[in-house]
């Protein structure tokens, strides 16, 4: 009888209204022993999660949005092509349909294969499949690498390609267009500057006209120096125009670390992220991934000339201090003058195979792109000395969430650190019933609106369940 009643009380989904104008609605169990869901996709009626339990077995949920209630989980083996199974690339959501993309990767005839499944409304996976890419090499030291996801307004599906023959020769990106018909629309090749393995691409983004973004860090040498050393380049290729265009970052700065891309609301694009100290001045191992400073560097998009600029040296301002193991991980565009700078202490230790990361303090720098001089740098310290945790476990790491107003860092045992437009950090409670366990733990999160975002949470007690939390300005 008592599981009974507990399994009614969960079924029926409940609301809590805070004083922190905060509604949070809490799911049924979402009861996932062996991996936790990540959200891929929402229509007006519900979202759509995947989790895996080995390299080859996915399971996919669909759960309504309002009342928080599964409405089915099935597994979905991945396609094979000749008796092999492919290899898992992404899963999306697109034009009301859910698309499942993987790649066949044949070593004998050197091809690299990637094809499309689509998932029928009940969960299931169509074996008709569609091929979408496919590459072939001559040199059997080849690279391959896909990046694949949505344009800006959904309306398209980019699908990037990163190879490389060998070490030995130029590195080339390539990037398709895919229709609402899966049909490639438009596709283009660059060659890069070096090989691939002397270059890092990440950041890349399709805008809602076809332009592809991306950065490229390139990584060289020094005669007489030791180490390795970077330039950083943002890179927009403009479909219609068919036309490439490449800008250095400049801030007389060697060893860029942690780089992030994005397009604002005025659509422009924002680079920020964070430099280290010279190669040449490090004495031991921890000061592999130590700061020097973080930067900034607005860009109009079509011929990438900068804007503003900005960039704060933390080794010359607070010499006292040290900054290992600090990570770039959000920057935030308060409003069309102000970008917020998040970087995080994470350390990882890794034991016979297992990896643990430890997660600590904040330096948020706040950049005004009007006043040239106006830069602000805070250390926001995650657990205060003395401070008892409401909840039982280790520190863990936040999760962001933006509105109109302000960004909002969620942390674990019920902690919110909330940044306004002037940088100005307060600290507030998330919810008001500390003992509350169910969403004392949150692992993922995914915005659904301007002012709700779904996270996962956990605890002991009931496993993985999703909670709603609106944010009510």
């Amino acid at each position: 009888m008592k599981k009974i009643l507990g399994f009614i009380f969960l079924v029926f989904t409940y609301l809590n209204y805070f004083s922190q104008n905060v509604t949070v609605q809490l799911s049924p169990d979402v009861n996932d022993e062996f991996a936790y869901p990540e959200v891929f996709g929402m229509n007006e009626q519900s979202f759509f999660t995947i989790s895996s339990k080995s390299e080859n077995e996915f399971y996919i949920e669909c759960i309504t949005n309002k009342e928080l209630r599964r409405v089915y989980k099935r597994q979905v083996e991945m396609p094979q092509i000749e008796g092999k199974t492919n290899t898992f690339e992404t899963i999306l959501y697109f034009n009301s349909h859910i698309y499942l993309f993987s790649s066949h990767h044949d070593k004998k005839l050197k091809k690299y294969t990637v094809y499309i499944n689509e998932i029928k409304p009940n969960g299931e996976l169509s074996l008709n499949h569609t091929l979408i890419d496919e590459v072939s090499f001559s040199d059997k030291n080849y690279y391959c690498k896909y990046t694949i996801r949505l344009s800006t307004d959904s309306n398209r599906i980019l699908l990037f390609r990163e190879t490389s023959e060998s070490d030995a020769v130029k590195g080339k990106v390539a990037y398709k267009v895919i229709s609402k018909g899966l049909r490639a629309v438009f596709e283009k090749e660059i060659e890069l500057a070096q090989p691939l393995n002397k270059t890092q691409i990440s950041n890349v983004f399709m805008d809602d006209e076809q332009n592809v973004y991306f950065t490229e860090k390139q990584y060289y040498k020094i005669e007489g120096e030791s180490g390795d050393f970077t330039k950083l380049f943002v890179v927009s290729y403009k479909s219609e125009k068919d036309t490439l265009c490449k800008t250095e970052i400049a801030i007389n700065e060697k060893r860029f670390l942690d780089v992030n891309l994005q397009l604002n609301t005025q659509g422009n694009l924002v680079c920020s992220g964070n430099y280290g100290v010279d190669k040449n001045t490090i004495t031991n191992w921890e000061e592999n991934h130590s700061l020097k400073g973080l930067f900034y560097s607005t860009l109009e998009p079509e011929q990438l000339k900068v804007l503003s600029q900005g960039q704060y040296h933390l080794q010359e301002q607070m010499p006292e201090d040290n900054f290992y193991h600090y990570y770039l991980t959000n920057t935030f565009q308060l409003d069309e003058n102000n970008l917020a700078v998040v970087c995080e202490f994470q350390n990882t230790i890794c034991d016979n195979g297992n990896c643990e990361t430890k997660y600590g303090n904040l330096l948020l720098a706040n950049f005004d792109f009007k006043a040239k001089q106006n830069i602000t740098l805070k250390k926001i310290e995650t657990t205060m000395k003395g401070e008892k945790p409401l909840c039982k476990g280790g520190t863990k790491s936040f999760i962001p969430f933006q509105n109109s107003k302000s960004a909002q860092l969620l942390y674990n045992c019920n902690k919110q650190f909330e940044i306004g437009k002037d940088g100005n950090v307060t600290t507030k409670s998330i919810f008001d019933s500390s003992s509350n366990d169910d969403l004392a733990f949150m692992k993922y999160s995914f915005q659904m609106n301007k002012e709700t975002i779904l996270v996962l949470t956990y605890s002991k007690k009931s496993g993985h369940r999703f909670a709603k939390f609106i944010f009510k300005e």
